[in-house]
């Protein structure tokens, strides 16, 4: 069972999830973690997660390093189409702005994309 769905139904506690080999050390830090937590709330010293979007909020903070935001920004700013499909590329710069979570106004995206592409179109 991956951490995401052990986390998603609360099952994951000591001895129920194994270590498989190709496990990053980021999903065995994010297995301790929640293993503390779910201690915490089946002992009554932290409140429970209302919701999923809560929870993964809270891990996002946790876990998501300081810097890959600004990477992420920075790689957003240096976007352009090059040899890649117009297809490709609007792709790319939607998935980018959504792992970002930047939510802006069609107005802004249109600009963004159009920065990008070649001159030609």
């Amino acid at each position: 069972m991956s951490v995401t769905k052990a986390v998603r139904k609360g099952t994951i506690v000591r001895g129920a999830y194994h270590s498989k080999e190709g496990e990053t050390w980021k999903e065995r830090e994010a297995l301790v973690w929640w293993n503390q937590v779910f201690k915490h709330i089946r002992r009554g010293r932290r409140d429970h997660y209302e919701s999923w979007v809560s929870l993964k909020r809270m891990m996002r903070e946790r876990f998501v390093l300081s810097y890959y935001i600004r990477d992420l920004y920075n790689k957003l700013q240096r976007l352009y189409q090059g040899s890649k499909s117009v297809e490709k590329y609007h792709k790319e710069m939607e998935m980018d702005l959504m792992r970002a979570q930047i939510e802006e106004t069609r107005n802004a995206t249109m600009a963004r994309f159009l920065h990008g592409p070649y001159r030609e179109i």
